[in-house]
Parts: structure tokens; sequence; C-alpha cells
């Protein structure tokens, strides 16, 4: 299903690409390319997406062509974010900014000027999903700070990939960085979503999303997991997805018992594993979960 959603919008894009050429409007079109996110592929313990917050998942590609392929081939190598993209767009079609947002037009370093964007990121999946805590992480050219139970901090020119943490040795940069990610994400008040109806949840699981309820929230003063030091059973729980998937029930049930032995506030854990039991004949067991 996944493949075939691609496929599908891949088609609609050329469609639409084609009708541009068939106007005579190709020429004149802004066109900016960018993606959702990069993908784990186990460079920090997370094959995919969504949990951790390094460049391996943040650090995406940004293409804008200009209109009649003005200043083709030139890369702009400073830091900006995916909220300057329609602030950007706006400014190169001559239309007003949107007021109070948080992007910033990137005409000026297209222009030859401009500095780096402090670039902000937060991921609530592994409390929401896992019962781990929240990260946020905030990227200042070369610095680069995660907030998390365990903090962070890299220097992103001498360590692109992000695997020496010189936060022992950065105290005060780290603490600047972490007083404005503090202050940065309160801007939003953060509210746990509701639960999916069945089918829906479904749809979800079929293209390897979770969806069902939200971990509980912690209590106060309570430091939740790190992430990071618990990713590696989010990949078992994604094998025994598989087995599930493959009507391998009770394979699937020992792999999701092992992880909710490790993960015990892993909601979705506890929903996937009654419904593999309540698949398998095992009521009382699955009434249990």
């Amino acid at each position: 299903p996944y493949d075939g959603d691609v496929a599908y919008a891949d088609e609609i894009v050329g469609g639409f690409l084609d009708s541009l050429r068939a106007t005579g409007r190709f020429d004149d079109a802004i066109i900016a390319i960018t993606s959702d996110h990069g993908e784990g592929l186990g460079d920090h313990g997370e094959e995919e997406h969504g949990v951790l917050l390094y460049r391996e998942a943040l650090h995406v590609p940004l293409m804008i062509r200009l209109a009649r392929g003005q200043r083709g081939g030139q890369r702009v190598s400073a830091t900006v974010r995916q909220t300057d993209i329609a602030q950007t767009l706006l400014a190169l079609t001559g239309l007003p900014a949107l007021p109070g947002a948080d992007g910033e037009s990137l005409v000026p370093l297209i222009q030859g000027g401009g500095a780096d964007r402090t670039a902000y990121a937060e991921s609530f999946y592994g409390r929401l999903h896992m019962g781990w805590s929240e990260l946020y992480a905030v990227t200042e050219g070369r610095n680069r700070y995660i907030r998390a139970p365990r903090p962070e901090f890299y220097d992103l020119s001498s360590d692109p990939g992000e695997k020496n943490n010189l936060i022992s040795q950065r105290g005060p940069l780290a603490a600047r960085m972490d007083a404005w990610v503090v202050e940065r994400s309160a801007q939003g008040a953060f509210t746990a979503p509701g639960a999916v109806d069945a089918q829906t949840r479904e749809k979800l699981q079929s293209l390897g999303y979770l969806g069902g309820t939200a971990a509980s929230a912690p209590k106060p003063g309570e430091t939740m997991p790190d992430p990071k030091d618990h990713i590696a059973s989010w990949a078992v729980f994604e094998k025994g997805l598989a087995l599930r998937q493959a009507g391998r029930n009770d394979e699937a049930i020992r792999v999701f018992e092992g992880v909710l032995k490790e993960n015990p506030r892993m909601s979705d854990g506890w929903e996937t594993l009654a419904q593999t039991l309540f698949r398998s004949g095992r009521m009382a067991e699955a009434r249990r979960a």
C-alpha cells in the first residue's frame, strides 16, 4: 500500500508538470522540492524515523528551481528550515509575507547574503507510543544541541555524523541553547491526540504506523526513559508486527511480551498484544492485556 501511495503521488505531480509544459507556463514556474523526513538506517539505532532527532532523519533535500532556470546549480550551504519555504515562495512571487509566521524568506541567501538560521525540532512519538521522554533539538550553524534526559551536544564541522557527545565540554553554550529550546517549546502547549477508530488504526498499521491510545503522561517530577537507551526495542517490536501480519501470531506474541517487559508504559504495545491474543483465541490473556 505504501509503494502504491508513492506511485500515485508521483503520477499526480508528473501530470501537473506536464500541464505546465503543455500550456507554455513551465519556464515561468517556481518549483520547490523537499522531503518530509530522512531515515535512520541504524546510524543511531533507529532503522526508520520519528523517534530520534539526529541529522539522518532531519537533514533533508531542499531544491528551488527559479523561473527560467535563474541561478541554476547554485548551492546554499547555510542552515535553512522548512518553515522558511512558504515565506520564500511568497517573496519570489512578489506576494506579502505571512504575518506572525516562524519562517523567513531565503531570498537573501539565494542572492549570496544572509546567515545560518536557527533550526528547531521536536519529537513526541516516543512519548506518545512508547512511554519514553519527548525530545527537542536546536541547530545553530555548526553547533547542535539535543534536549533529552541525557542531553547531547555535537560540533557538526568535525562530527557531522553526531557520534561524539561534547556536552561535558560545551556546558555554557549548551545551557544557552537549552534555555532557547525551553522558551521555544513553551510557545505552544502540547496536547496529546485523541484515539482513532478501529478502521483508521488498521489502515495506519498496514502502512507501518501505530495509531492506538497515547501512553500515560509522566507524573510530576518523574523522569521518563531516554529514547536513545531503548530504541533497539522499537526495532524488535516492528519485527513482531511483521510476524503478526504474516499470520505467525504465537511468535509475534512472544516478541510483544518481551518488548513490554522492557517498556511497560507502551500503550500501543499492550493494545497490539491484546489484539493478537484475541486473534489466537486466548481471550482471558487478551482481556488482561
